[in-house]
């Protein structure tokens, strides 16, 4: 196995771990508080989920501005700068949360998190595409992922038993690795724009850089799956908002069975997500992308017929392939399909599929919870997910050029 990471590490240049080290850094605080936080907002202020779904929503639709600022700067001014700034906005934005005790600032903060903090996420997916060659761009978001999931396999069960301590530390403690990691990016991780986009970009007005926006959104193909990928990410949403109270209100369990399943997702995505992304490079990207979709089908409408934990732990597993396999391969295709100097507003719209559900998501999610039995919203998800798997399928024409490894 030592032999196995050693070899993975050599194949990849140094800028893209000083990435990945940097985002691990920040990931581990962000996952000890992101799946309790609607758990954190119910109890705190005593509020229903549709409340909680709005205050997502706050957050999401600021997200979407910030996130096409981020995209442009990145563009105009380079990645670095945009992912410092997006660093240490997501620190005050904690810090925030762990001093308000009034509603009406937790609508504020979160308004602030979604527009600045969110900022930096188009730079940082820009700057894999920058650095990494076509054939490795689902590796390369596969090991993203990776590294994500070995902060999320540690977050969530440490922020489980945290969060019957104090909430305030949860976000505290993700303040400082926020800080952490800007500092780190500061000083060891170089720019990565390329040559050739910044002279093509850094002549042009910001206005004029914004507009590029409509060049992108010209993109046909970068439609279609931004379309599919939104529905997608809609009931995705559920598995951190609608399920951990779900699993507290119907089935009484506590919180910590809630984390110890996502500590288990994030273990098996450690193991498994480079060794799957290689065995699929040579597949269609289409047929790939529908079978993860019905994956994430089986998965989420087991959660509505199951009680005993160890079939959650199933259904996560499920759930967990699923995402394994759509995510980075997503991700790949659209930098795959994104034009070198408009790389940063590719990828700030890209992040349009995972605000646009968090705004919708939610509130619909919390709707359906309260007014169909416990089952409901998890079949109507698996329904959901049938209808998105076949569209995948139908637009797999338009696609049939390119492979999930690039090549």
């Amino acid at each position: 196995m030592l032999s196995s990471l050693r070899r993975t590490y050599l194949e990849f240049p140094r800028p893209f771990w000083l990435l990945i080290t940097a985002s691990f850094i920040d990931l581990t605080g962000g996952f000890l508080i992101m799946p309790f936080f609607s758990l954190f907002l119910t109890e705190k202020f005593e509020i229903s989920l549709v409340q909680v779904a709005g205050i997502f929503a706050i957050w999401s639709i600021a997200g979407m501005f910030g996130q096409t600022l981020g995209g442009a700067v990145s563009d105009r001014y380079g990645r670095r700068f945009m992912i410092i700034v997006g660093l240490v906005f997501s620190a005050i934005t904690s810090l925030g949360f762990a001093l308000i005790d009034e509603l009406a600032w937790a609508l504020v903060v979160a308004a602030i998190a979604g527009l600045f903090s969110s900022s930096g996420g188009p730079a940082r997916l820009a700057m894999i595409a920058d650095i990494l060659p076509k054939n490795q761009y689902s590796e390369g978001y596969g090991i993203m992922r990776v590294v994500a999931n070995v902060a999320f396999a540690v977050g969530p069960a440490i922020g489980g038993i945290l969060a019957g301590v104090s909430y305030a530390l949860l976000f505290s403690i993700d303040a400082l690795t926020s800080i952490l990691a800007a500092l780190f990016v500061w000083r060891f991780l170089p720019e990565s724009i390329p040559e050739s986009s910044v002279s093509k970009t850094s002549q042009q007005s910001f206005s004029r850089v914004m507009r590029g926006y409509l060049t992108v959104l010209k993109d046909r193909r970068l439609l279609i799956i931004l379309g599919l990928g939104t529905l997608v990410s809609m009931v995705y949403q559920q598995w951190y908002f609608a399920l951990p109270v779900f699993m507290r209100d119907v089935h009484q369990m506590p919180p910590y069975f809630y984390g110890g399943m996502m500590s288990m997702a994030g273990i098996i995505v450690i193991f498994f997500q480079l060794p799957i992304m290689r065995r699929l490079k040579p597949f269609s990207v289409m047929p790939v992308m529908a079978a993860s979709v019905f994956i994430f089908a089986i998965g989420f409408t087991l959660y509505g017929f199951v009680g005993a934990f160890s079939m959650f732990l199933l259904a996560g597993a499920i759930v967990t392939l699923g995402e394994m396999i759509f995510f980075p391969t997503r991700q790949a295709l659209i930098a795959q399909l994104a034009v070198e100097e408009y790389r940063g507003r590719y990828m700030a719209v890209t992040t349009f599929a995972y605000t646009l559900p968090s705004i919708i998501g939610p509130a619909a999610g919390g709707l359906i919870m309260e007014r169909t039995p416990a089952y409901g919203l998890w079949v109507v998800a698996g329904i959901v997910l049938v209808i998105s798997g076949l569209a995948f399928l139908f637009f797999r024409s338009h696609f049939e050029d390119i492979q999930v490894g690039g090549e």
